[in-house]
């Protein structure tokens, strides 16, 4: 009888140390998923921590980690790659768009030759515009905000961008409706509008139906979101329309926007403490952006 319950409590122990440690691992590896996904993305800088036991799960984050390195230095290089060529393809291309401006000028009127100059100047337009976003997303995420940033009321900044976009919607034949709670936050003004530009730009040039963009403040959080009313995208690009030079062509038409736009929605949203994030509603892709309320005066 002895020996039985000397078994049985050993067993006891046993299954006692044997759930006490599988509860130690699942804790650790929500820990490691948890900061694997902030990686995924898009924080490249955050490591898998380590802990002072030096065990097998230490070893697999070590590798992780040096994978992710890797990846960052690679990713560090495209960007400086990328940011490099639009600084220095951008003289040349100022004086190209100069040149084509005075050839239009000296054209014959309704000539054939003023209307290839006029498509010619408005693609150099285009590539200074896609080099220009380029270089501001290169300084966001180099530098981060401009040291000018004050409090801003987002509804207002989102106000006149739809006022500005109106008329084109008109031109398309679409509608565009906001519906815009006062949200005050703290970053840069003229940065928020290129956000909020972008997002409506994409919505018009990709999407179909209405556009609805709407601001509202949730909890702690400000929202701004954009939605329209077209086929959306295939669900496997949904984690990359943010990655710059990334085109969805099963649902775009070609030729059609530079791969920036969404780019630059994301870095500035990350550079206000904010996330960017897609999916396809019932109708339609909607964009979301969502960063910190503020509470105080507005800057004039």
């Amino acid at each position: 009888v002895k020996g039985g319950a000397a078994l049985g409590a050993g067993a006891l122990v046993t299954a006692a140390l044997a759930g006490f440690f599988m509860v130690q691992v699942r804790r650790r590896l929500r820990e490691l998923a948890g900061h694997a996904q902030a990686i995924q993305e898009g924080h490249l800088s955050r490591r898998l921590p380590l802990s002072s036991r030096d065990d097998e799960l230490d070893e697999l984050a070590a590798c992780f980690n040096r994978a992710f390195g890797e990846i960052e230095r690679l990713m560090d290089g495209m960007r400086h790659v990328s940011s490099a060529l639009a600084h220095d393809l951008r003289r040349p291309l100022i004086a190209l768009g100069n040149t084509l401006e005075s050839a239009l000028a000296a054209a014959p009127p309704d000539s054939p030759l003023q209307g290839s100059l006029a498509r010619l100047r408005e693609q150099t337009e285009a590539l200074l515009h896609t080099f220009a976003s380029l270089l501001r997303l290169a300084r966001l995420e180099s530098s981060g905000l401009p040291a000018t940033t004050g409090l801003c009321a987002l509804d207002e900044v989102v106000r006149d961008a739809v006022e500005l976009y109106g008329a084109l919607a008109e031109h398309q034949q679409r509608q565009l409706l906001a519906e815009l709670q006062p949200v005050r936050v703290r970053g840069d003004r003229d940065l928020l509008f290129q956000l909020t530009q972008n997002l409506i730009e994409n919505a018009l040039a990709h999407g179909a139906g209405r556009v609805r963009v709407s601001v509202a403040a949730e909890g702690e959080l400000a929202r701004l979101r954009v939605s329209d009313e077209g086929a959306g995208v295939p669900a496997s690009a949904l984690e990359r329309i943010f990655d710059r030079f990334y085109q969805v062509d099963e649902s775009r038409p070609a030729g059609s926007g530079s791969g920036i736009g969404l780019a630059l929605v994301r870095g500035i949203a990350e550079a206000h403490g904010g996330t960017a994030r897609a999916w396809n509603g019932e109708t339609g892709l909607v964009v979301e952006v969502t960063m910190p309320c503020s509470r105080g005066a507005v800057s004039s």
